[in-house]
């Protein structure tokens, strides 16, 4: 049995990735002739993909690449959602291979569950339902695509259009101004919605909505605070955009800037309040164990639960269970470290900038990274080189997830600390 880190090799299985997309990228075949790519430029590029962040540090859109530069972003979209451990878990189940003590501890951590009971099934329905879903959005994005494109062309774009919702990537392959061009077609909005939706939502809650009868409390979490969340933000912009917006691009907006950052308005016809409605919605993303990033909806619920037990002194009781303290921690220390890191790779790129750029774009596009939304007023492309390599630091991590992450740093990350005895308690001033 390897000793090499379950999460180390997480981190490794995204890096290689990343590394292998960049190569791949400055092929002469991935760009049209005469097209220069810069490896730096491909690196990021890879990482935005592979993390799902989707931003974009070129000049030009996704449409200047070659059908196997587009086939490379779209691949590393799909892998990068999955996941290469799914994917090779997967395989080896297919193949009715046993997996050693190692490689289920790998798969535990990497879905973030506390037995590896089920895990097979889990793992298998993952790459199924990826498959399934993602297939019949294809279908229904034809229907659509094919009356504004040769049958060739409407194919491509209606399974890279899929791919990239479902995974909650946002990387637009569509011509000219994108989604934008169809804000007015309601079957594409929804089937795009629904697609970013489930994406959204998570593995664990999808497999729970399909095999069991009864919702476990981790779905009755993620389902309540999703929908909460997006009538919550498609009543908000509305409210504060009045006649701006449609109340249908107040609803995809809502849904799609909590996780992926496809646009049918664009941001700069938005007011700043709405600015910030966004800036909420990206930071508290979307669920475990899903495509998308952020602080997830189970720590926001955490985090109000903990409020209301503070000011009410009522029982920290969900669904007639009592959550652990462990877990209560895990979720402040989400929180206060997603907000620390926000802030301060907010303040380095405001610096590195020298007042170049609007301090709203700045935390706008550190949000969007470290959420893996890619949304942007279109400042990467301009931003020192300093700046894009904070921002690749920050897609990285919103992919593996702060937690895993700060795990690599906890040499007693397993060692339950509660068998120990140590220091007397003290009480410190609050407030």
């Amino acid at each position: 049995m390897s000793k090499t880190s379950p999460i180390l090799i997480i981190i490794l299985s995204y890096l290689c990735l990343i590394l292998i997309g960049a190569i791949l990228f400055i092929l002469p075949f991935s760009t049209p002739s005469g097209y220069h790519l810069s490896i730096f430029d491909a690196l990021f590029l890879s990482t935005s993909s592979v993390t799902l962040a989707s931003l974009n540090p070129l000049h030009d859109d996704i449409s200047i690449f070659t059908p196997f530069g587009e086939f490379i972003i779209i691949l590393l979209v799909q892998l990068g959602g999955l996941g290469l451990i799914t994917i090779s878990i997967g395989l080896l189940s297919f193949l009715g291979i046993k997996m050693g003590i190692g490689e289920m501890d790998l798969a535990k951590n990497y879905f973030n569950l506390s037995t590896s009971k089920g895990l097979f099934r889990i793992v298998r329905f993952t790459v199924l339902i990826t498959i399934i879903i993602e297939l019949i959005g294809s279908i229904f994005n034809y229907i659509i695509f094919v009356k504004y494109y040769p049958p060739l062309k409407a194919i491509k774009f209606s399974i890279y259009h899929s791919i990239s919702a479902f995974n909650n990537a946002g990387i637009d392959f569509l011509p000219g101004n994108s989604l934008i061009y169809f804000q007015n077609n309601t079957f594409l909005i929804i089937n795009t919605a629904i697609l970013i939706f489930l994406g959204g939502i998570g593995f664990i809650t999808i497999f729970n909505l399909l095999h069991h009868k009864k919702l476990c409390t981790h779905s009755k979490i993620v389902l309540s605070i999703s929908f909460f969340l997006i009538i919550l933000g498609m009543l908000l912009l509305k409210v504060v955009e009045k006649d701006n917006i449609t109340w249908l691009q107040a609803l995809f907006t809502s849904i799609s800037f909590r996780t992926s950052g496809f646009i049918i308005c664009p941001l700069s016809v938005l007011s700043t309040a709405s600015i910030i409605i966004i800036m909420f919605l990206m930071f508290v993303g979307a669920s475990p164990s899903s495509t998308g990033g952020g602080i997830k909806t189970t720590t926001f619920y955490l985090s109000l639960k903990y409020l209301i037990f503070f000011a009410t002194g009522k029982k920290m009781v969900v669904d007639g269970k009592k959550i652990t303290s462990t877990t209560f921690f895990k979720a402040y220390v989400m929180i206060v470290f997603s907000i620390i890191y926000i802030t301060f790779i907010t303040f380095l790129i405001c610096f590195i900038e020298n007042d170049k750029h609007n301090f709203t774009y700045i935390i706008f596009e550190v949000i969007s990274a470290f959420s893996a939304v890619g949304a942007s007023f279109g400042i990467t492309p301009h931003l020192h080189i300093v700046s894009k390599i904070l921002l690749i630091i920050t897609m990285l991590i919103s992919r593996i997830g702060p937690i895993t992450f700060m795990s690599v740093f906890n040499k007693n990350a397993n060692v339950n600390i509660y068998h120990k005895i140590d220091y007397l308690e003290e009480n410190i001033i609050i407030g």
